[in-house]
Parts: C-alpha cells; structure tokens; sequence
C-alpha cells in the first residue's frame, strides 16, 4: 500500500482518537466506570495505532487513486475500531464471539457511515456515554470532520484531489477557508439547536447533543426508544434540522452571507419540492397527519432514517415511494448520502443535452451555473446505474434467504443510501452474513459506489507515450 496513504490514515485515526474525549468527559461525569473504560480503550486504540502508522510511513501529498482508497479505508477502518465500546461492554452479548463482533462493527459503521441501522432493542437502558458516543461518531462522519482537518495539512494546491473524492465544493477562493466556514457553521447550527431544544424542554444534555448529532448529520441513531415522546415541537425542529443537514453547504453559505439569489438554485429549490409534494401525496392518499407524512418523507429522502411508525406495517406502494426518495438522497455538498439530487439533474437535462448535440454537433449543459462536462454526465449515469445494480443483487441475495422481496430492497437500499429505515429486517437475529452484506453496502454508500470502484480495482495508468500514441489513433479514426 502507499506509504502516504498509510501516514494520512494514521493522523485521520488519531484525530478520531481526540474527538472521542467528549463521551468520555461524560463518563466520568455520570460515574459509568466501564463506560470509560471502554471510550478510553478507544480512544487509546485510536491514537497508538494512528501514530505507529504516521511513524512508520511519511507524509506525502496524495494523487485521486490514492484519496480514494484512503476514503474508502478510513470509513471501514476507523468503523472496526469504533466497535470496541459495543464489544467490550457486550452489548451483543448472544454467547457467539463471531457473532458479537460482527453485530458490534455493524452498530458502529452504521454510526460513522451515518445511516443509522441499529440492532440495539432499548437504547435507554444504554449509559450515557455512550448514547453520546453513538450520535457523535455521526457528527464526524456525516461532516467528514477528520478529513477537513486533515485537509490543513495540505497546500492548497493539491487538496483538489483529497476533497474531490470527499464531494468537497470550494465555496470562497481558498479552500482551507472553506473548510473553516464549513466547521463554524455547522457549530453554530448546533449550538442554536441545543439551545432552542433546551428551551422547548429537551434539558437533558446528553440526549439533546444526540439528538442534534443524529439530525444535522443526518445520521438516525435516536436517544430515545420513541422520539413522540419528546413532544410535537421537538419533532418540528428535528424536521428542520434534517432539512439543513440534506441541503448542500453552498446554500448555508449563502443564507450566512445574505446571498438570497442563490437559493434559487434548481438543486435546491427540487430538493424542497420534493419535500413538500410527497409529503401532500402520502398525506392525502395514505392517511397519515401532515406532521408525519412531513417527518418520514423528509427522513427518507435527507437519509436520517428517523422514525416514529412502524415502518413494517406500510403498504408496499409507500414502501416502493419510501425506497425512491431514499435512492435519491439529498443536495450534493451536504451531509447525506444516496445519488444525489444533483446527479437526478444530470440525468434529465443530459437528454435534451445529447439531443441537441447530436442534431447540432455542439452544445453545452449548466446547472446552477455549474459547466456539466460529458465526462461528468457519464460518471453520474454510472453511479446510478451500478447502484442500482448492487441493490437489486443484494436484495436477491436477501430473497433467497428466505425474506419478502421488498422488504428486502428497502432494507439494502436503505443500507447503501445510508438511510437507516428498516422494516424490521435488521435485528439481532439476521444472520452474521447478511450483516455483513449490509456492512459492506453501508460503507460503499458513504464513500459513493464509484469512489469505491477506483479505490478497489486497479485500473490501467498510461504513460505519456502511450497517450500520444492513444491520441494519434483516434486522430486517423
């Protein structure tokens, strides 16, 4: 492997290893004796391992192959070691080592992946620590907050690669200074959120901060078994929260700076459409209240996965809506996962694109003032259809093993949109296989299915002969 992916690994896992002392200040805090034990394990398994990595290796800058391996490895790596809280605690304690293990790396790349899947039954009978570790490893997923700062290590020549294969938009002219209005912006939603919480009630610190993580990072892990129990205000503001955390950051940006003219953006004025035209479809048709036709339609398409009906129980005409708005996933530059409104953009506008430009012989495609090249086009036609390639064989493979075909597409598009909504297939009692499966399509989904496809298969580099060579040939073609 690349030594510089290596040395980069190692400081990504070492800054895991700090933000980890928060849970643990709680844990002391609340007298939860093994509780601590087990967040300073981790965050001692953090640090030890991400500095004999920095130590072993030196730090050089990183082409796009090597920040999309890099990518890719973290969320699976820094997810195997977030498990040891769940395993040393046990958990999952079904007398299976095997078993305990896998269920305890689910639960934690569910987290960090953001999607939220969760195989614990009664999470209030959890200590608070770690219902606050839980949420928190959603905050550092879903903000990508270990490679913002990781990427000020860098010149700011040669981040383009890092936050490229991050889905990083330069928002001012330095990028570094874009990272840092991400970061303080972010901070202070969730500072306003805490304080709005308290004051509907919500005053319980470390399921208020939960709460906050889960919703802006559009995340899911709940700190209550049921969020109406919070009250309808609250639930108001968590529909609020998984807004902002589906929409792109430029558009946070602009509400900051007062640039009202950008919020006419077609990415997010559809995103909000969206919003409301289901949420009046599944109102009127289905039956359900306007607040939670709101809340579920909203939870599925941001990929938050919060819920407060039995999912289940659902017609399979809402189930088939539900999968959809979960495929399609939020605003791109933002929090969640799935394809991305952007990219359904790109696949309706490149038609009347490549009409044009095959009658004509020229032409161009802009959305949002953004130039859309072929090889864009191309790149988001393939992310579409390879993911709908590996839901449908995944779902297969569910099939087979004996569960509902929907059921089971809704499940695996749920695992690799990093949605989180479940129809009760993902319990305790899926077997150490299909958890794994789930494991694998979760950490795809975050990292996006063709950043996936460059960091794993190794694809053929010419060299500058063999390009002219290449050229040459297409030439006299």
């Amino acid at each position: 492997m690349n030594k510089s992916i290596i040395t980069n690994l190692g400081f990504v896992l070492q800054t895991a290893g700090i933000l980890i002392i928060l849970p643990i200040i709680f844990s002391f805090y609340y007298k939860e004796e093994q509780a601590s034990i087990a967040l300073l394990l981790t965050s001692f398994s953090f640090f030890s391992i991400g500095f004999m990595m920095n130590a072993l290796s030196e730090r050089k800058e990183l082409d796009f192959k090597s920040s999309c391996v890099l990518v890719t490895l973290t969320f699976f790596i820094i997810s195997l070691i977030g498990a040891i809280p769940y395993l040393y605690l046990g958990i999952f304690n079904t007398g299976n080592f095997l078993d305990n293990f896998i269920s305890s790396y689910f639960e934690s790349i569910s987290g960090y992946t953001t999607t939220g899947f969760s195989l614990i039954q009664n999470v209030e009978s959890l200590p608070k620590s770690i219902i606050l570790y839980r949420s928190l490893t959603q905050w550092i997923g879903g903000i990508g907050i270990v490679y913002l700062i990781l990427a000020f290590f860098y010149s700011e020549g040669v981040l383009n690669n890092l936050l490229e294969a991050i889905g990083f938009r330069r928002i001012l002219s330095k990028i570094k200074h874009s990272m840092l209005e991400v970061i303080f912006i972010y901070s202070i939603y969730t500072i306003i959120s805490f304080s709005v919480l308290y004051f509907l009630g919500l005053k319980d610190v470390v399921n208020n901060l939960s709460l906050i993580f889960s919703s802006i990072a559009t995340g899911g892990f709940s700190p209550v078994s049921n969020l109406l129990d919070l009250g309808s205000q609250i639930i108001v503001l968590v529909i609020l929260m998984m807004v902002f955390g589906g929409t792109s950051f430029y558009i946070h940006h602009s509400i900051f700076f007062r640039r009202w003219k950008n919020l006419k953006s077609s990415e997010f004025l559809l995103f909000l459409f969206i919003i409301v035209s289901f949420s009046t479809f599944v109102y009127f048709y289905f039956g359900y209240d306007l607040v939670t036709s709101l809340f579920h339609v909203t939870s599925a398409l941001t990929g938050t996965g919060f819920s407060f009906i039995d999912v289940s129980s659902l017609e399979s005409k809402l189930k088939i809506i539900m999968i959809l708005l979960m495929f399609t996933g939020g605003c791109y530059f933002s929090t969640t996962a799935g394809i991305k409104i952007f990219r359904v953009l790109v696949l309706f506008k490149s038609i009347g694109y490549v009409i044009r430009k095959k009658l004509y012989g020229s032409g161009s495609l802009e959305i949002d003032g953004k130039t859309v090249t072929d090889t864009d086009i191309i790149f988001s036609l393939l992310t579409i259809c390879v993911s709908i390639l590996i839901i449908f064989a995944s779902s297969l493979i569910f099939t087979f093993s004996g569960y509902d075909f929907i059921n089971s597409l809704f499940e695996c598009t749920s695992a690799l949109s990093n949605a989180g909504l479940s129809t009760k297939l993902v319990s305790l009692e899926l077997s150490p296989l299909l958890k794994s499966l789930l494991i694998i399509l979760m950490g795809i989904g975050r990292v996006e299915v063709m950043i996936f496809l460059i960091a794993v298969f190794r694809f053929k580099t010419l060299r500058t002969e063999e390009i002219k060579e290449e050229v040459k040939t297409l030439k006299i073609s």
